[in-house]
């Protein structure tokens, strides 16, 4: 395909009611050549209207590689909320991409978990580091956001994740949850 056609379909990507068959196309596209790829990748940072910057970067989420992954990190910047939210989601999850990216994200997705301003794209650095493998430094983080976060969905992913990447507080947590319940055994 040649790169004027990809553009083409990367800027359809904008209309109102998104014809999801461009959609299609562009992620077969990407798959075969690199040329679109970069194209798809270059409008994540770039292309002037956000509903194409977060649909490219939904892109990379069933078809993204370690290619991907510095742009990915680059819109973690992008002013519009849900852009960076899908830049979140299209790094950390694994299991929609055919083949799953070597570099690590927990420091990227504490970063975010910690500094974004804005609850949904923190809510999702959350929900995100519950599905990466045990770490201290997720631990270290998620406890920061536990002791200062007030949004209540936040903290409540909050706990889950921290029973997964952190024993103690796993233990702590089951202790507390027999306690409950006996309790209401009792009444």
């Amino acid at each position: 395909m040649e790169r004027c056609e990809v553009q083409a379909l990367i800027d359809r990507l904008a209309e109102r009611h998104t014809d999801w068959t461009v959609f299609e196309a562009l992620a077969r596209h990407i798959v075969r050549d690199e040329h679109a790829l970069r194209a798809v990748l270059d409008a994540i940072t770039s292309h002037p209207n956000p509903k194409v910057r977060r649909l490219c970067a939904d892109l990379m989420d069933h078809h993204g590689d370690d290619r991907c992954v510095e742009t990915l990190r680059q819109a973690l910047h992008d002013p519009v909320p849900r852009v960076r939210r899908q830049a979140v989601h299209s790094l950390s999850c694994q299991r929609c991409k055919t083949c799953a990216l070597t570099v690590g994200v927990v420091p990227v997705l504490t970063d975010v978990a910690l500094t974004d301003e804005n609850m949904w794209v923190r809510r999702e650095a959350v929900c995100a580091l519950a599905f990466q493998p045990r770490d201290a430094r997720a631990a270290a983080a998620l406890r920061v956001l536990l002791a200062r976060e007030t949004d209540p969905k936040i903290t409540s992913e909050v706990h889950g994740a921290l029973r997964i990447h952190d024993e103690e507080y796993r233990r702590a947590s089951n202790a507390a949850a027999r306690v409950r319940q006996q309790r209401i055994d009792r009444m």
